[in-house]
């Protein structure tokens, strides 16, 4: 086994837990997943000394204990990851977890040659993605944020050049999405970005792609800005956002998706007419 160099545990639905010897397998190259045990012997410290690259899952990030074990990882020195998956995989309301796990998000700040990044399950966003920049993540193209509850404002994701995806899912606490999601570049904000799918946000009220829509006809700048942020967004889906009742300028706009949401299904005529392009498929 010490020369094993590919390891392939997706289909492993019942496995709970590694090895507690994992990281004397120092020639591995390729790890699916990886799931912690502290309780058995299986810490998340046993990546420290692998070179592994691909894709990485890590698993049960809940069960970790002490969040300086994460730290220890290095994980941002292992530049040769592309996908990075973490979750908590406890959704429980235990505020003593929840403080660990923003602890261990935090210890866990991937390379900067991550082109996929998901999170899921937690209480606040790591320091590292709330101040993401374009020069930090240069490769980053697909995003995707599941359960972060206490979470109240976005990134500035609009910064990231090459963003193409982004999935944003059951935030609780967000009430609006403003100038501080397109960032603060003078550029285009989210000039690549093609798709984003925003799910159970229930009280998201208001989504500005600048400082403020209402000054958008005293401010000539406020009006550029607004005409340059989401230039290829072409696929929206908005599912269970109840108190959504408008959208920003989207002007390349050609699939919207609309589901569980009433107050913007309300509102879907106005939004054809001044918001979004007339001729575009719809689904609500």
């Amino acid at each position: 086994m010490i020369n094993l160099r590919y390891l392939n545990i997706s289909s492993c639905k019942k496995l709970t837990h590694m090895p507690s010897e994992m990281g004397k397998l120092n020639r591995l190259e390729k790890l699916s997943a990886f799931i912690v045990d502290e309780e058995r012997g299986c810490s998340i410290a046993q990546l420290q000394h692998l070179n592994i690259g691909g894709k990485l899952e890590v698993l049960k990030l809940g069960k970790l204990k002490d969040p300086r074990v994460a730290r220890e990882v290095n994980l941002k020195d292992k530049h040769n990851i592309r996908n990075l998956y973490l979750y908590k995989n406890r959704m429980d309301d235990d505020e003593a977890v929840d403080d660990v796990a923003v602890d261990v998000l935090e210890g866990l700040e991937p390379p900067q040659s991550i082109s996929e990044l998901l999170m899921k399950g937690g209480i606040e966003l790591p320091r590292w993605l709330k101040n993401i920049t374009d020069a930090s993540f240069q490769k980053l193209i697909d995003i995707s944020l599941d359960g972060f509850k206490g979470c109240k404002h976005l990134p500035p994701f609009g910064q990231l050049q090459h963003l193409e995806k982004l999935e944003i899912y059951r935030m609780d606490s967000i009430e609006v999405i403003g100038r501080e999601f397109c960032g603060s570049n003078r550029d285009a904000a989210f000039p690549s970005l093609k798709r984003i799918v925003f799910g159970n946000l229930p009280k998201w009220k208001k989504w500005l792609s600048s400082s403020s829509e209402e000054e958008e006809d005293e401010e000539d700048g406020i009006i550029e800005q607004q005409a340059l942020a989401f230039p290829c967004l072409t696929e929206l889906e908005i599912r269970y956002c109840p108190e959504l009742t408008s959208l920003p300028r989207l002007p390349s706009l050609q699939m919207l998706t609309v589901e569980k949401s009433m107050k913007l299904l309300k509102s879907a005529g106005s939004l054809r007419r001044e918001r979004i392009p007339q001729n575009i498929e719809h689904s609500w």
